[in-house]
């Protein structure tokens, strides 16, 4: 069976159905296409005995049975990834002793999305940022703390780590965020204790459902520290927060400036990234900020540009080494919206870029054809 390959650590998840059946190293069929594993365990066990035919070749009846591995649209996953992160964190909050391991399962997903389409990704962030509930914007700072964790040069552990923290991290804010997101109504006593100790309360509940990740575990309780001894809960300077928890925190930062709420302006992409660059407290901190503004680029997928003949695009693809970021025209330069969106060459002196820019109200557009969705 010299046909068969390995399945890749991250390409499989818990609660998540096969993309392929999988089979052993003698070729017996383990497990059919569209099988949903359901814990840790058995997934471990796909990753240490599992093989699976890979699609592209296509020698014989059988293989030619089996279909092209599908891109994932991470725009018609959202839905998806919302109620799993929902029924997750109930989990948690009920006491169940499995929900941690579908929250790990959820992070791997996720980190698989990203890096079959990073910019993608970073778009869902960006168009979604507008109106974006509770659990949205949990999985928004998962998604950036992959970027950065990626671009610092973490491991797949690591990362898959950093997210689950980052997706578990306001567990205890779970009743009052959205609330919270639409109030423009001063925060009473009662609220302001449950945000100052927040870290620990979801440290805590993680603890009861059978969490024993030290470092997923500090993550979560360290997540709103800062390097100059001003952040909360205990006041911890420097060396003794971990890099992961200032990320988190970094991350929920510029989700908040570029998410709409009733207290406070939304910012554009490029705004919040100058504002999040200039707030570093200590030079890892610095490090880290540069990383996120590395990882997304001065105009980051799902941002809107004016362009030099007057019209307005919407950014697809970070730029390529000295090329310059792809786009799409949406709106014209007479104010008239397109029916989906023109490629331009920003190359072009007719098409750069002038800066960044926004609209009161967005044309009809679907971002799955946008990045060559199906």
């Amino acid at each position: 069976m010299s046909d068969l390959i390995k399945v890749s650590p991250g390409v499989l998840a818990v609660g998540e159905p096969l993309p392929w059946p999988i089979y052993d190293g003698d070729g017996n069929l383990l497990v059919s296409q569209g099988y949903v594993i359901s814990n840790e365990r058995q997934l471990d066990s796909l990753y240490s005995r599992g093989l699976f035919f890979p699609a592209p070749k296509r020698h014989n009846r059988l293989l030619e049975d089996l279909p092209e591995p599908q891109r994932i649209s991470p725009f018609a996953e959202l839905p998806t990834l919302e109620e799993r992160l929902n029924q997750s964190l109930n989990g948690i909050l009920t006491g169940n002793q499995g929900a941690p391991e579908r929250i790990q399962g959820l992070a791997r997903h996720l980190d698989r999305l990203c890096q079959d389409d990073t910019d993608a990704c970073i778009a869902l962030m960006m168009l979604h940022a507008g109106n974006a509930s509770a659990h949205t914007q949990s999985l928004h700072h998962a998604l950036l703390c992959q970027l950065v964790a990626r671009q610092m040069g973490m491991t797949t552990t690591e990362s898959c780590r950093l997210m689950a923290a980052a997706l578990t991290a306001n567990l205890a804010l779970r009743p009052l965020q959205d609330k919270l997101n639409t109030n423009p109504a001063p925060l009473n006593d009662a609220q302001r204790a449950i945000i100052s100790k927040h870290p620990q309360l979801g440290e805590s509940a993680l603890r009861k459902v059978g969490v024993r990740d030290s470092q997923w575990l500090a993550i979560v309780g360290q997540h709103h520290e800062r390097g100059d001894g001003s952040g909360y809960p205990l006041g911890l300077k420097s060396e003794a927060i971990l890099d992961g928890a200032r990320i988190l925190g970094m991350a929920e930062h510029f989700i908040a400036l570029i998410t709409k709420r009733a207290y406070n302006q939304q910012l554009g992409p490029a705004q919040a990234l100058l504002e999040v660059l200039s707030s570093a407290k200590d030079q890892q901190e610095q490090e880290i900020r540069e990383a996120l503004a590395e990882a997304l680029s001065a105009f980051p997928p799902g941002s809107l540009v004016t362009l030099s003949n007057g019209e307005i695009a919407i950014v697809t693809h970070r730029p390529r080494k000295h090329d310059a970021p792809r786009i799409k025209a949406i709106v014209g330069a007479n104010g008239t919206p397109f029916h989906g969106g023109f490629p331009r060459d920003s190359n072009e002196k007719t098409y750069q870029i002038e800066g960044a820019t926004t609209l009161k109200r967005m044309p009809a557009l679907n971002p799955a054809e946008l990045w060559g969705y199906r």
